[in-house]
């Protein structure tokens, strides 16, 4: 966390969804938090050294996405088709939650950062959504969403697009939810996911 008063994250740096490999390096995004409350979170950006093992890595002296609300879970996945790094995140405030999505070929110039869009639509009777993990495979975007329900507990969503900025639909056209098997038990309170990409499959 930030080692000075007023740094963005002076009081954490939290909830990383999804770090990636790029250009020899890894980054990392993480949720600062500004108060000794945690509220006023934004995203930040770590990157690590050619060795990774070398502690510790280096940050973005601001946030890359700072939106009024409380951004959290952030995902990064890195596109060599584009040289780009897609930047996913939950947003929550006076208007709801939304999963948004940015984008910057240098991303360690904080200003290089596309304005963040809205990427995913609620489904009727989901009343929030968090992110739990990105990744690309076969050229295809795809994200884990935590949804909860207005009644009930919550699901992981697994949801797909052709293009990084959405929009995402599920990738099973007959089952929006992980099997019961694949979901993580104690969802709503520590049931986050990491996928991974190997050898051409999650």
């Amino acid at each position: 966390k930030g080692a000075k008063a007023g740094r963005f994250d002076r009081f954490g740096v939290a909830s990383p969804a999804s770090a990636t490999f790029h250009n020899g390096l890894i980054y990392c995004p993480y949720s600062a938090r500004r108060t000794s409350h945690f509220t006023e979170r934004s995203i930040g950006l770590a990157c690590s050294h050619p060795d990774p093992e070398q502690l510790p890595w280096q940050k973005t002296t601001r946030p890359i996405a700072d939106l009024t609300g409380e951004d959290d879970d952030a995902a990064l996945i890195s596109d060599a088709s584009d040289n780009h790094l897609h930047l996913y995140f939950r947003t929550a405030s006076s208007q709801g939650y939304h999963i948004l999505h940015s984008q910057s070929s240098h991303p360690l110039k904080e200003d290089s950062w596309s304005k963040p869009v809205v990427i995913s639509i609620k489904p009727e009777g989901v009343r929030a959504q968090e992110l739990t993990g990105a990744a690309l495979l076969n050229g295809e975007y795809h994200l884990f969403v935590i949804e909860h329900f207005y009644q009930g507990g919550a699901q992981v969503a697994h949801l797909a697009s052709p293009n990084a900025e959405g929009p995402f639909h599920e990738f099973d056209k007959e089952q929006r939810y992980l099997l019961p098997e694949e979901q993580p038990p104690n969802i709503v309170y520590s049931g986050h996911i990491t996928p991974v990409v190997r050898e051409g499959a999650i």
